[in-house]
């Protein structure tokens, strides 16, 4: 279930993973949690929350992909992933910073790719009301695909059970 009037879905290979949805990254890559549920979270301020316990509506990617992308309504949180654990990226990159996506338009392009972890991560701004998808192929060989967006996704609407509608 959302846990706000956003929402999202998340596929590893065309299958639904629901447990990638509205989840910590903590809770992704099966260590311990202080939140037990989505309504604690709300006890503490997101801002003061180390981002992996913060809550996403999506986190793309699992410990073996060599790279994580949390998707809090339109906003991706790169994350590259180490030996030494997980770093945040550097990256701005909110679709409601017109003049950003303007610039990736005026360059013939419809998204915005990173490469991390020799990974390409490609974001693209999707016809939903501040809708964002995501999607790489990780250093597996696993397709991710997400969405994230207002009404949309877990707790929304009905998943399909493969990602070409994606």
């Amino acid at each position: 279930m959302a846990y706000s009037n956003y929402g999202a879905t998340v596929y590893r290979d065309g299958k639904p993973m629901h447990e990638n949805c509205d989840v910590t990254i903590k809770q992704v890559l099966g260590e311990e949690d202080r939140y037990k549920n989505y309504l604690m979270h709300f006890i503490r301020k997101q801002e003061d929350l180390d981002f992996t316990d913060k809550m996403y509506h999506a986190v793309v990617g699992d410990g073996n992909s060599g790279v994580m992308v949390g998707l809090y309504k339109s906003y991706p949180c790169v994350f590259k992933m180490s030996d030494r654990g997980l770093k945040k990226v550097d990256f701005e990159f909110e679709l409601e910073d017109e003049d950003i996506f303007n610039a990736i338009i005026e360059e013939g392009k419809d998204h915005k790719e990173l490469v991390v972890n020799n990974i390409i991560v490609k974001l693209t701004k999707i016809d939903k009301p501040d809708g964002i998808k995501c999607e790489f192929t990780d250093k597996e060989g696993h397709q991710w695909t997400s969405k994230s967006a207002y009404c949309y996704g877990e707790g929304h609407e009905e998943w399909e059970d493969s990602n070409e509608i994606m």
